[in-house]
């Protein structure tokens, strides 16, 4: 196991916890339960502790990737591709992310530890929470985004508004296949 699976294998768990605890810090605040806000601050929490594997894995996976790059088929497929130039934007994306979950994350451990024992609803902790995760998910978002556009060639091209095809490829590559079994007609 090198530092790509490691980050391949840690970024998605707090991206999508950065989302869920969006929808749980909204879904408190449309409840205004006390139980919902601190499960949801908990949530937080533990996306915020859960981004540092992502985050430290991050300069291996760029060497893995790096060093992959020597291999002839990705040559072909990325000689007009800056890939430094996309792993650049991604780890400062990241970075960004990653401060921001933090940020979110000691907010929500305050607030919870703050209002662990209260009955009442805390609608101001509440809307902080939801701004600081909702940032946070927003930035996760996109860094993920960044991060597949260093491997996956589909997503790069889409963005670019490039063909689907590459010298690499066979002429016919982004034609449709058949399925087994049918009758032309």
């Amino acid at each position: 196991m090198n530092g790509a699976w490691v980050h391949l294998g840690s970024v998605h768990l707090p991206i999508a916890l950065a989302v869920i605890s969006v929808l749980l810090v909204l879904f408190a605040l449309v409840t205004k339960s006390p139980a919902r806000l601190k499960f949801a601050l908990e949530m937080i929490v533990i996306g915020a502790v859960l981004s540092w594997p992502a985050f430290l894995s991050g300069e291996k996976a760029e060497h893995v990737v790096e060093d992959f790059r020597g291999n002839v088929r990705e040559r072909l497929i990325l000689e007009d591709v800056d890939l430094r130039a996309v792993i650049r934007d991604h780890e400062q994306w990241a970075e960004k992310a990653h401060y921001c979950f933090q940020a979110a994350g000691v907010v929500a451990l305050l607030g919870w530890l703050f209002c662990r024992n209260a009955e009442k609803f805390r609608l101001p902790l509440a809307i902080v929470a939801l701004l600081f995760t909702g940032g946070t998910a927003g930035l996760m978002g996109w860094t993920g985004h960044l991060g597949g556009q260093i491997r996956h060639l589909e997503i790069r091209e889409a963005t670019a508004g490039a063909s689907t095809t590459s010298q690499a490829d066979p002429p016919n590559a982004g034609a449709p296949r058949e399925r087994e079994g049918e009758d032309e007609r």
